[in-house]
């Protein structure tokens, strides 16, 4: 998965510490942020398979 710089723009992997263009330092997401992003990923998933039933 990529990310994208707010520096220069250009696309760098999500979990580069920072960007191999400019060298912007590009800040980690949160612990929290990770938590609730796969809840909501296995919420719709979960979502999906009992609708498609």
């Amino acid at each position: 998965m990529q990310r994208e710089c707010p520096g220069c723009a250009m696309p760098v992997e999500i979990d580069a510490a920072e960007c191999p263009i400019c060298g912007y330092e590009l800040p980690q997401p949160s612990r929290s942020y990770r938590v609730w992003s796969l809840g909501a990923v296995l919420a719709l998933l979960a979502f999906l398979y009992f609708w498609l039933l």
